[in-house]
């Protein structure tokens, strides 16, 4: 029903590009943040990370904040083992 009243959808590409415009034209004055977006594009999923000026990039699976050193690995190993890497 939404999909009839709209006139366009958000991708997750769009709003990684959006995200990355709104933290490059912060690039004098950055947010010390560093993000990451997820969602579908073409029934695909897609996870963008990004740095603090706004440089991003597609990867197969992230993760942000506190705990990142302890989880990226394990998420690493189950999603590597899922594809047959």
């Amino acid at each position: 029903q939404l999909r009839r009243r709209s006139v366009a959808f958000l991708t997750a590409r769009h709003v990684s590009v959006l995200l990355g415009n709104v933290l490059y034209s912060r690039r004098s004055f950055p947010f010390y943040s560093f993000c990451l977006t997820a969602g579908f594009d073409d029934d695909d999923g897609a996870v963008h990370v990004y740095d603090a000026i706004g440089s991003h990039e597609r990867v197969a699976v992230a993760c942000a904040g506190v705990g990142r050193e302890m989880m990226q690995p394990v998420l690493d190993r189950l999603f590597s083992v899922a594809r047959g890497d």
